[in-house]
């Protein structure tokens, strides 16, 4: 990943490179030869690894309806819940 294109190219086509080495430089240098984003990001999870994703969770509040003969009723949790 620090070589420059010159440097890679050649890596690519020297006969001794070992074969793991060709796969990796293969992956980089058609990334660069034809501008591929997904091949930068292949390279860059596989290194470093992938970018944690962070999600929020949030629960509403309840909706408490009440009914005309005094009963209610809760949407959304337990009434358990609202008692605790």
């Amino acid at each position: 990943m620090t070589m420059d294109k010159t440097q890679l190219k050649a890596l690519v086509n020297a006969p001794d490179t070992p074969v793991i080495e060709l796969m990796i430089a293969s992956i980089i240098y058609k990334g660069l030869e034809y501008g591929d984003q997904q091949r930068l990001d292949f390279m860059l999870n596989r290194l470093i690894g992938r970018v944690k994703e962070q999600v929020e969770i949030s629960t509403p509040k309840p909706t408490i309806i009440k009914r005309s003969n005094g009963e209610e009723v809760v949407l959304g949790v337990e009434k358990k819940e609202l008692e605790e």
